[in-house]
């Protein structure tokens, strides 16, 4: 596995393999007209006939980011995969000089791009020792790189442009020195045996919420627009055994009046947490657990949902000019919440109430009404009363 020398392995490479099977580096070429292999910054001035390899950027591979080495570890070990990079190499080909005809840096450059096609894994004698042992074979690919991409590296350089070529080295890997974390050892089970509970998945499911408001048959079931007090009906599927029912999140299973494997009937309890507006409504199915058994929370059905509105059970009216509404009912009034009082279409804010609590408030009415009759409703957090009660003038 290769260490924090990984990077400088690739580069030793490269130019091993460009020194070895470059045609202009054979053995029968003097030794002066050989080409040399810079690695660095393409800078040099006056340095005769070379190819320069310039490490540019280097980048993580996001394919191989939390992998870790095949057999590096025993089941059930995590800790630190490699650090597993991408490096790309601008390649520029100089010829004997600088000036005049350019023929010789264009033959230098294309046998340097023989080279790497031909030989595109680094592996063999000219691999450094930096490599030996990795996992992963480095392997060298040309790059397409524009025009616009090689010019900003040489403008970055503050030299002439040359023609240059980009090539990529995938993948190149550095072991973590940290230490991995392994699992502990499987103990004896406790003194009275493993405990495994298996429950069977019969998922409780509401398919229809339905009202019975107080005062109407049993039989008559409305869209679910609830008062306090109105009987709430649940039809679906696997409805029976250790249930609970929960309206925002309130359990409300001691106010069930019946229930069967397909419906479920409770009263709405008069219960702090629920107030005007649209309510959650589930039911959870519980799972006994433990020595001696416990319930806790198992599965719960989907999730349906009601209106709880506001209820007016009294109206008195104070003559006056104008005159005062006297209202009494539940869920009336909640702080922080919008609530609003409409006299036919006119609207009254709760900043103009004198008396308000959850169950009386006091108002009064908007002034030159015409005579006639002003149907009376309460509206709490968007969800409007719908009892039947009227301002007369």
């Amino acid at each position: 596995m290769s260490d924090y020398r990984a990077i400088q392995g690739v580069s030793s490479s490269i130019k091993n393999l460009l020194e070895k099977f470059m045609f202009l580096n054979r053995p029968e070429v003097a030794p002066d007209d050989r080409v040399a292999i810079n690695i660095g910054l393409p800078d040099l001035e006056n340095e005769g006939k070379r190819v320069n390899l310039f490490l540019y950027h280097v980048r993580e591979c996001q394919y191989l980011k939390n992998q870790d080495l095949p057999g590096a570890s025993s089941p059930g070990e995590y800790g630190h995969p490699p650090l597993t990079l991408d490096l790309h190499y601008l390649m520029t080909a100089y010829a004997e000089s600088d000036e005049g005809d350019q023929i010789e840096a264009h033959q230098i450059l294309g046998d340097a791009m023989r080279v790497l096609h031909d030989h595109s894994y680094l592996l063999g004698d000219i691999l450094d020792p930096a490599l030996e042992g990795s996992v992963e074979r480095a392997k060298v690919t040309l790059e397409p790189l524009t025009v616009e991409d090689v010019t900003k590296i040489w403008v970055a350089l503050n030299k002439p442009y040359r023609l240059s070529v980009g090539y990529k080295v995938t993948v190149v890997q550095l072991q973590s020195r940290l230490q991995r974390s392994a699992p502990g050892l499987i103990a004896e089970t406790p003194g009275g045996g493993p405990r495994i509970v298996v429950a069977p998945i019969q998922r409780p499911r509401i398919e229809e919420a339905l009202v019975i408001r107080q005062g109407d048959p049993a039989n008559r079931e409305r869209v679910a627009y609830a008062r306090i007090g109105d009987r709430l009906a649940l039809k679906g599927q696997n409805l029976s055994g250790d249930l609970r029912i929960l309206l925002n999140d309130v359990d409300v299973t001691a106010s069930i009046l019946s229930k069967t494997a397909s419906r479920i009937e409770l009263t709405i309890p008069d219960d702090a947490g629920i107030q005007p507006g649209p309510i959650p409504v589930r039911v959870a199915a519980d799972i006994l657990l433990g020595d001696p058994p416990v319930p806790h929370r198992g599965i719960s059905s989907n999730v349906s949902a009601i209106v709880l509105i506001p209820r007016l059970a009294t109206l008195t009216v104070t003559p006056g000019n104008p005159p005062t509404l006297d209202i009494h009912g539940e869920r009336l009034f909640q702080e922080n919440k919008e609530c609003v009082t409409l006299i036919g279409d006119r609207v009254i804010s709760s900043s103009a109430y004198t008396t308000s609590v959850t169950d009386h408030i006091v108002l009064p009415a908007p002034a030159g009404l015409p005579a006639g009759a002003y149907p009376v409703r309460v509206r709490v957090n968007g969800a409007e009363s719908i009892d039947a009660h009227n301002l007369v003038i």
